[in-house]
């Protein structure tokens, strides 16, 4: 009997010592895995810093939004010119049978073009505005992108650490199989589990990719960047006031959209202003030498429906220019509370995960391990508390993601 205790005694001896090596080879394995999935360990970490300064720098809507107030700029000159210089001649019996000339020049010329240079150089304002927009959504898009693609490594990270502990149980059932330990079912199972996270670990590296390419669209570089090691949360914004979004660039635009339809109305009316002709002419008369006179002109117009109209059509402009900044100014400030309360909840959700969901979670593992290597649990419950401790991480990163984003919608709405 003593014998017999002894021999029991060797062989659970050896499976702990077979089981221990089994995991510190695949601690090997998955350290060999990762350094695959991130070829360039010596390589510069890609900040979102420098995502945004490629973005702004590349981007080709951040260089046409440039392009259209330069437009603008080089379109003030048109305000001073002037009507086309005319020239005039008469020949022939003039005043007689013998033949004379007249010969004269004009030009037409308003006294003052304010209205429309005040108008060309509002147009300036707006494009500057619209370019102020074009960087601000630019920013939201790139960050949101670059935080999504970390978000969808450290996914891909975490199930590479959970294939590596269902490698060592595969292993394990089978090595328990192989001496009669176990049944067959174990040994099967470990299998499915572990072809089940291969194919997570695919669609996870599919999703990488897919975030990558969206970050390499934005910076318009092809470059395989290096995602950073640490994950971490976005400073909190505690800023309740949902009247700040004022200086949202969006509402800016809106307003100095209001401002040159303003003066829209003035430059239409202006047009109803009377415009000058100045002229000098040269004539003979039965051929005698020439004399000169002077022509003055006052071009009037008389009938102003056209004008009238389109200075309606303005001022109707305006009114809907302020009522589409009233509308913007009410939804960005719901949005702002919208997102401000999603931010305290996601917040609170972070804090959980941090002092009690990620310690239960390592707590589950080390756990289900220790007993299962024991005897104390079975397959079935060994595999169900991996789940559950798997569950726990990735929702603590969603939770992260969402709290991230939110944060990211928020800097956007403050023009931060």
């Amino acid at each position: 009997m003593k014998n017999l205790n002894n021999k029991n005694i060797k062989e659970n001896c050896r499976e702990q010592i077979l089981f221990f090596a089994l995991c510190r080879l695949n601690s090997i394995a998955f350290c060999l895995l990762l350094f695959a999935f991130c070829p360039s360990i010596n390589a510069q970490t890609f900040t979102l810093q420098n995502a945004l300064d490629l973005a702004t720098k590349n981007y080709p809507t951040m260089q046409q939004a440039t392009l259209q107030t330069e437009q603008q700029q080089a379109l003030t000159k048109t305000a001073t010119i002037l009507d086309p210089f005319n020239i005039n001649s008469n020949l022939g019996q003039i005043n007689s049978k013998l033949f004379d000339y007249n010969v004269g020049v004009a030009q037409g010329f308003k006294l003052s073009n304010k209205a429309d240079r005040n108008l060309l150089n509002q147009n300036v304002n707006v494009a500057k505005s619209f370019e102020a927009v074009t960087k601000s959504e630019l920013i939201k898009n790139v960050s949101s992108a670059y935080f999504f693609w970390i978000y969808n490594v450290q996914q891909y990270n975490l199930l590479l650490e959970i294939d590596t502990i269902f490698a060592e149980y595969e292993k394990y059932a089978d090595k328990k199989f192989q001496v009669g330990e176990s049944n067959k079912l174990e040994k099967i199972s470990s299998a499915l589990q572990r072809k089940d996270l291969k194919m997570q670990l695919a669609e996870a590296n599919t999703q990488v990719s897919f975030y990558l390419t969206e970050l390499q669209k934005w910076t318009r570089n092809s470059t395989n960047y290096q995602a950073p090691t640490k994950y971490e949360a976005l400073p909190e914004i505690n800023l309740s006031d949902s009247t700040l979004v004022k200086n949202h660039p969006i509402l800016q635009l809106l307003q100095q959209q209001i401002i040159a339809k303003e003066l829209a109305i003035k430059s239409e009316k202006a047009k109803a202003n009377p415009s000058f002709n100045l002229g000098v002419n040269a004539q003979s008369l039965d051929k005698e030498n020439p004399f000169y006179f002077g022509s003055v002109g006052v071009n009037i117009p008389l009938f102003r429906n056209g004008i009238q109209a389109k200075t309606q059509v303005a001022k109707l402009e305006t009114e809907i220019a302020k009522k589409e900044l009233e509308k913007s100014q009410q939804e960005l400030a719901t949005i702002y509370l919208q997102q401000y309360q999603l931010q305290k909840q996601y917040l609170e959700q972070l804090n959980y995960y941090k002092t009690e969901g990620i310690p239960m979670a390592e707590t589950i593992v080390n756990s289900a391990q220790r007993l299962y290597k024991s005897g104390d649990i079975g397959y079935i419950e060994y595999t169900q508390n991996l789940k559950d401790a798997n569950k726990i991480k990735n929702d603590y990163l969603t939770v992260m993601n969402n709290y991230n984003q939110t944060i990211i919608n928020i800097q956007y709405l403050l023009n931060k």
